[in-house]
């Protein structure tokens, strides 16, 4: 019986460690300007963020969503 759990929770670690790997692939590395602040989604123009005070908010969420959960991190310029 052990031996059948072992295989078992071998089988379910390796499912979840390709889970976590495709969750960190999946990301891309810059975002596009789309004419709405990314935080608030007021409308801008020629800029990602209406203020610095959006541009931090919405890079310290980032910054907890790749902390808790492993996301990939999206570098913003503004």
């Amino acid at each position: 019986m052990s031996d059948e759990l072992d295989h078992l929770n071998e089988h379910q670690s390796a499912i979840l460690d390709l889970q976590i790997q495709n969750a960190r692939n999946t990301g891309t590395t810059t975002t596009p300007v789309t004419g709405y602040c990314y935080f608030c989604k007021e409308p801008v123009v020629d800029k990602k963020f209406c203020d610095e005070y959006c541009s931090e908010d919405w890079h310290k969420e980032r910054a907890a969503r790749v902390r808790n959960h492993g996301a990939r991190h999206v570098d913003i310029e503004q």
